[in-house]
């Protein structure tokens, strides 16, 4: 995947607001990216207009070749948000399949595994029969992660999608994601706040400055894998975290 020069600019009546000024990047399949940086950098932005949902005002995105646009109709790319958008009306696998029976025509038969096969994926196979309202907000994020992965997609864009979660579910949450990842192996973008969080998770951190954002650097993750709770008191994750904090308040 290759973003090009990527600039927006939101025009409003009275003034226009630059969002994101020359942004390149090249990913690799089944990479983990994350984005990090002040509130209000376009981190967000960046991830819609990979994602197809705005365009820029200059500069392309190229997935696999193609354009977001055509990569988000092929179906060949998943999202995950802060919050899980559940409806509650419907149990868990039935969540999880909404978007191949809203979308079957479009999406054809492809899909990364049965409902059944998703819920374990993320842990859940016990809870098919479940409503939201009796799962944690850990648990429903999983869900989410299912549903997002359903049409078996090659990138997935995730927009601080533990943000809304309490720090220990938060913790837990984002080792539990690296378990999906490693048998998923999709290629991630993943948007947050969290410095512990985006050392963990990561082969490349993007920081990037204040608006308008711009990458300030990039930091290879030279952690190796598998990760867990051990490697966050490790010499090599501190001197990570010390150089992210150095470079988030410079």
């Amino acid at each position: 995947m290759v973003v090009d020069s990527v600039a927006k600019v939101f025009e409003g009546r009275d003034a226009s607001v630059e969002a994101l000024r020359e942004i390149s990047l090249a990913i690799q399949e089944h990479e983990f990216i994350t984005l990090i940086g002040p509130s209000g950098c376009g981190k967000s932005t960046l991830l819609r207009i990979v994602g197809g949902l705005i365009p820029p005002s200059r500069g392309a995105v190229a997935i696999r070749g193609r354009s977001p646009q055509d990569a988000q109709r092929a179906k060949d790319i998943g999202f995950v948000f802060q919050q899980p958008a559940l409806l509650p009306w419907r149990s868990v696998a039935d969540n999880v399949d909404l978007p191949f029976a809203l979308n079957k025509q479009s999406g054809g038969d492809r899909r990364l595994g049965s409902t059944e096969e998703l819920l374990a994926l993320v842990g859940l196979g016990q809870f098919a029969r479940a409503h939201p309202y009796q799962l944690s907000g850990g648990m429903q994020q999983r869900v989410a992660i299912a549903r997002a992965l359903i049409f078996d997609p090659s990138l997935l864009l995730m927009d601080e999608p533990f943000g809304a979660l309490d720090e220990i579910t938060r913790e837990g949450m984002r080792y539990e994601l690296l378990r999906i990842w490693s048998q998923a192996r999709k290629t991630v973008i993943f948007v947050t706040h969290s410095i512990p969080e985006a050392i963990i998770l990561s082969d490349r951190v993007i920081v990037m400055s204040s608006r308008p954002g711009e990458i300030r650097e990039v930091i290879p993750i030279d952690l190796p894998r598998p990760r867990d709770e051990e490697m966050e008191s490790s010499p090599e994750f501190v001197a990570y975290a010390a150089r992210l904090r150095h470079l988030l308040h410079a």
